[in-house]
């Protein structure tokens, strides 16, 4: 048999390779959707989007007269994605409950509870929020939803070295993890993108959340100082409004998604929000806010049971909107209503 001509012999190599490549290339998408698959069976589904209703000046709450009719009471209600009801229906978050109450107690008055929040909004929003849109709505009351991230205009993790972190890492991939969703593998890219946020934590290169956020909450931080003038501004605002005190509705959370939150028996993760909370109730009560907090009521009715919409999303569930309701209204009812200070003889 004749010998094999070296141009066959590459040839084959080549082939050999090519298919070699092939089979890894074969596997690794294997190995990839088997991930995924096995993390569908693993995680909790997210919770179904919630039902949109977005109005002309797109905000999560159906259309309203402008300007406002003879009777109505309204009750303006600024807020982050707390406010906005992330994870949860329209008839399930705290305002369209509010609304419920007040009208059910008081049938001679006619209640509208508006719902201004915006997912991700800082105060220093919420400012600009009343101050672009007062003149239209004609409130009556004025409320601000607080939840312990508001002072940080930027994401709650935010840092200098995290910062750098995704312009050096992050950023360069991700296109390619956007590339990886397209292929419907939304939960793997998710997965790379937890581990090299906790590679990062982990190895010190940023800080955790919590240390990040706490250099907010320094009293002479840029961010606490902007934070305490946009409590002035809404308060200016309001007064010049003639509208009776505001209220600071301080939107207590639970510290996790995958177990319940114990305030009557608070560890270490939920001091810390609890020592965030009262810093910035402190602020707000002698700036001329009225601060309500649900600490007692998470206590005494969630003992047993997460606070969170599901163990992938830290937002307050249907519950907790219920909670917050709840007292808003006990409290409106005893303090505003009763004492006349708010629409009063029928609105």
């Amino acid at each position: 048999m004749s010998p094999s001509r070296p141009e066959t012999v590459q040839l084959s190599r080549t082939g050999g390779c090519l298919l070699l490549l092939l089979v890894n290339l074969i596997i690794f998408i294997m190995l990839l959707y088997g991930l995924e698959f096995y993390l569908g069976l693993t995680a909790p589904d997210l919770p179904p989007a919630p039902s949109e209703v977005t109005n002309r000046f797109r905000f999560r709450e159906r259309e309203f007269v402008v300007p406002k009719p003879p009777g109505v009471c309204r009750i303006m209600v600024l807020g982050d994605s707390f406010t906005w009801g992330k994870g949860v229906p329209v008839e399930a978050r705290y305002t369209t409950r509010l609304e419920a109450l007040l009208n059910g107690a008081y049938p001679a008055k006619n209640f509208e509870v508006l719902n201004f929040g915006f997912p991700g909004a800082p105060t220093t929003r919420e400012r600009d929020s009343l101050r672009d849109y007062k003149d239209r709505v004609e409130p009556d009351l004025i409320i601000l939803g607080f939840v312990l991230n508001d002072p940080q205009p930027k994401s709650q993790n935010y840092s200098p070295e995290r910062e750098r972190f995704e312009e050096t890492i992050s950023r360069p991939l991700a296109g390619w993890l956007e590339e990886v969703e397209e292929w419907r593998l939304e939960r793997t890219a998710d997965l790379v993108r937890n581990a090299l946020d906790s590679f990062a934590v982990n190895t010190g290169l940023v800080p955790p959340w919590q240390e990040a956020l706490q250099r907010v909450y320094e009293l002479d931080s840029t961010e606490w100082v902007q934070f305490e003038q946009a409590l002035r501004d809404i308060k200016t605002m309001s007064d010049e409004l003639h509208l009776p005190q505001p209220i600071f509705a301080i939107l207590n959370q639970g510290a996790y998604t995958d177990r319940p939150t114990d305030y009557n028996q608070p560890d270490e993760e939920l001091e810390l929000y609890l020592r965030w909370y009262r810093q910035a109730e402190e602020t707000a009560a002698p700036l001329g806010f009225y601060p309500i907090n649900f600490e007692r009521e998470l206590a005494a009715q969630l003992t047993g049971e997460p606070m969170a919409v599901s163990v992938l999303d830290g937002h307050p569930s249907a519950r907790v909107h219920s909670i917050y309701a709840q007292k808003l209204f006990d409290e409106i009812g005893e303090v505003y209503i009763q004492g006349e200070k708010l629409c009063g003889d029928g609105g």
